[in-house]
């Protein structure tokens, strides 16, 4: 991953001060995914998923703020992408109707695998496994999936604007990739929740 390459900057102690803040956006996933259990009093039986999905954001949220807070974001860098590409895969695992509990242990594994062969931990390995992840959906479509599909959409046209310096202030309070934070953390939300009868 190297050095950061997302359009912030700051002379201040926090690289990008705007970007670390906006990764809490998943910790408030994590709330809403919460109320959701315990407003439908689902058991973990039921849906044993939610629980892990919680866990993944939390770290997600660290991970994701660790990377956008330092200088070097090579560690973090790396950090971040393996705890997007565990929720990635173990949610693909659980959308083909891998047993919850062998998904987060084979999504442990291949994110392990693949930091075992770094040149593949990259960008282009991500955008595939997530494509595989979103096309998964499919078969189950519902207006939740179509929410879900709409916010990544949109957070993806974001994150390339800003990766790419299209659209770019430095210094500026304004920043799109923070928009990704919170687009992809809505997402989240109505991706993880697509089978839940409301």
């Amino acid at each position: 991953m190297g050095k950061n390459n997302f359009c912030e900057r700051s002379k201040y102690y926090i690289e990008q001060p705007i970007n670390s803040i906006t990764s809490i956006a998943f910790l408030f996933t994590c709330y809403f995914l919460w109320k959701l259990i315990e407003t439908q009093k689902i058991k973990k039986t039921q849906y044993p998923e939610f629980y892990v999905h919680i866990i993944l954001l939390v770290l997600l949220t660290i991970t994701t703020f660790g990377m956008h807070a330092t200088s070097d974001s090579s560690i973090w860098g790396k950090l971040d992408i393996s705890t997007m590409f565990l929720i990635i895969v173990y949610s693909l695992l659980i959308n083909i109707k891998v047993i919850p509990y062998c998904s987060i242990s084979i999504s442990v594994l291949l994110t392990l695998l693949l930091n075992f062969f770094p040149k593949y931990l990259n960008l282009t390995t991500f955008a595939i496994v997530t494509t595989i992840w979103i096309l998964s959906y499919l078969p189950n479509y519902n207006n939740r999936v179509f929410l879900g599909y709409f916010w990544f959409l949109i957070a993806i046209a974001v994150w390339l604007l800003d990766r790419y310096k299209i659209v770019c202030w430095p210094k500026s309070a304004f920043q799109l990739h923070s928009f990704w934070h919170i687009f992809s953390a809505i997402g989240f939300y109505y991706l993880f929740t697509y089978n839940i009868p409301i």
